[in-house]
């Protein structure tokens, strides 16, 4: 709702005047698709650019022809993801989709939610 938005983009200026260099945050809206309007709210509210990451509503998302694209382009160049499981573990194949797919929009994907020592190999062999 607006107020969350209003309270984030207000200690995001504040984390900002702090030394932040970026952010990770994302919306969605009642049909589990990416909020376009919020998340360009947001960005726009900052004072300038940063470095911005969709952080793990992204596994939440359906019915979206191309979130990739989406995400890409209202300037994220990072989406932290489980590959819509409740763990990297449990996500590898989609994982392993959007990471090629990743490629084609230019956009990193950023493995997160269940990365450890006893699986961080595997997530090295996939190049990352």
């Amino acid at each position: 709702n607006s107020y969350e938005i209003s309270t984030m983009v207000s200690d995001a200026k504040e984390l900002a005047k702090n030394g932040a260099d970026g952010f990770v945050f994302g919306f969605l809206d009642g049909d589990q698709a990416v909020d376009i309007n919020s998340c360009k709210l947001f960005m726009k509210s900052l004072s300038k650019e940063y470095q911005c990451t969709f952080h793990r509503a992204f596994d939440f998302i359906l019915n979206m022809s191309n979130p990739l694209q989406t995400v890409k382009d209202l300037g994220f160049s990072r989406i932290l993801t489980t590959g819509g499981g409740p763990d990297v573990s449990s996500s590898l194949d989609e994982l392993k989709i959007l990471l090629a797919e990743s490629k084609e929009v230019d956009i990193t994907i950023l493995p997160g939610g269940g990365v450890n020592e006893s699986n961080v190999a595997i997530f090295k062999r996939f190049g990352i």
